[in-house]
């Protein structure tokens, strides 16, 4: 009878553990760095915006093409940035939980960190400006117009954020 009990709460506990790990594993990812982001994850996001975004601005076969690889081509070279940043993001993990704290070495991955978000968002900038330039004027046009429209839906949330919006503004209590 004592076995019997033994071995269901063994079994128990390997199915907790296999379940934990498994989302452990899931939350993590293995793609861009970010929570709950695998590659397949990010390949089939991209996709979907690309694939909603030609709909939307009505692009052509072949601008879809060209949007295709250029936002390629750009993900591969800010794919070694992406891996610093990532390295220097573990790094700061390890110097803030150091005994006693090292005011320098946390100072100096900051800054490291800041550098790297910086040339991170100057590669999107100059990415989305070749994106920019195969849109014809009327695409343009309208790809402005919807554009607060995106910014009142989606608002200023994580990145690693899923799930609906922030929804309707709180107003103001006077």
């Amino acid at each position: 009878m004592k076995s019997n009990f033994t071995t269901a709460v063994l079994i128990i506990m390997l199915a907790i553990g296999g379940t934990l790990a498994s989302k452990a594993l899931a939350f993590h990812g293995d793609g861009d760095g970010r929570p709950g982001h695998s590659r397949e994850f990010s390949a089939k996001q991209h996709r979907g915006r690309l694939e909603a975004m030609a709909q939307v601005l009505d692009l052509t076969t072949d601008q879809q093409q060209q949007i295709k690889a250029i936002l390629a081509t750009n993900r591969e070279a800010n794919r070694p940035i992406r891996e610093q940043l990532r390295d220097n993001k573990r790094a700061m993990r390890a110097a803030a939980a150091a005994e006693p704290i090292n005011r320098e070495s946390i100072r100096s991955l900051a800054i490291e960190g800041g550098k790297l978000k910086a040339e991170l968002m100057i590669s999107r900038v100059e990415t989305r400006k070749q994106v920019e330039a195969l849109l014809t004027p009327d695409q343009r046009a309208l790809k402005e117009k919807i554009r607060p429209l995106l910014k009142q839906r989606f608002g200023k949330r994580p990145m690693y954020h899923h799930g609906p919006g922030p929804g309707p503004a709180e107003p103001a209590d006077s």
